[in-house]
């Protein structure tokens, strides 16, 4: 089932409730106290959105993970990525030792 609008304006609604009993009772008791956290909280946000929504920040990450894969596929020969000789799966294997007339997941079919 896809995500509708609905479906989001709902958790908004629902989440709202809590969100507003959290500031009213664990920010301080008055105004100057509770106007301080919820701007540190919008701060924090933004800091959020601008470290993980942004495009740049992925690809930085994605260029790190990557580069480190290869490092380590050069540096150790580290290859599992080629085929099995035989050509064979193990998990064919492992299904049949399982369930003897071959099903898959318990199923009759």
């Amino acid at each position: 089932m896809p995500l509708q609008r609905e479906h989001v304006q709902f958790a908004l609604i629902f989440l709202s409730v809590p969100l507003q009993l959290f500031l009213t009772s664990y920010m301080g008791s008055n105004e100057a106290s509770r106007t301080y956290a919820i701007s540190k909280l919008v701060n924090q946000l933004s800091e959020l959105r601008e470290s993980w929504f942004r495009l740049d920040e992925w690809k930085s990450w994605c260029s790190k993970l990557i580069s480190r894969e290869l490092e380590l596929v050069l540096k150790w020969g580290i290859n599992d990525f080629k085929e099995d000789v035989n050509g064979e799966c193990p998990a064919v294997e492992v299904f049949k030792y399982r369930d003897e007339n071959g099903y898959f997941g318990q199923s009759p079919e």
